[in-house]
């Protein structure tokens, strides 16, 4: 039996438009399974695994027609490399002024506005606890 918080977690990625298996990532990008490993621990693509499941990579981080992940993606891993997969996922697909805006920072990335998501994301560390 999975949590609340963990059914919560999957919604808000099954939202997002699901995930990928290695597998997948791997012919869409064009590339190894075992280069997709690489990447995913040197920061160039997100993955998570929860308790009792394989790795899954969040779709929402590809640009399956350009067969590529998106560019302010990186950008944002390399600024958020210590933080953790579920909690990288759950900043970037939250919407950040929920009483102003139905934009997330994942929707601010989309649009090229890289710098703004990096501002949120030192904020976001400075407010938790």
């Amino acid at each position: 039996m999975i949590s609340k918080g963990t059914a919560r977690f999957m919604k808000l990625i099954e939202t997002s438009g699901g995930t990928l298996s290695i597998s997948e990532v791997a012919v869409l990008l064009g590339i190894s399974e075992k280069t997709v490993l690489e990447r995913l621990g040197n920061y160039q693509v997100l993955g998570f695994r929860i308790p009792s499941s394989v790795l899954q990579f969040p779709r929402f981080q590809f640009d399956e027609k350009k067969r590529c992940v998106i560019p302010g993606i990186l950008d944002f891993l390399g600024e958020t490399n210590g933080w953790s997969a579920l909690e990288r996922i759950r900043f970037l697909l939250v919407r950040y002024e929920p009483e102003f805006t139905n934009e997330t920072p994942m929707d601010l990335v989309r649009g090229g506005e890289v710098e703004r998501v990096a501002e949120l994301a030192r904020v976001y560390l400075q407010q938790r606890p």
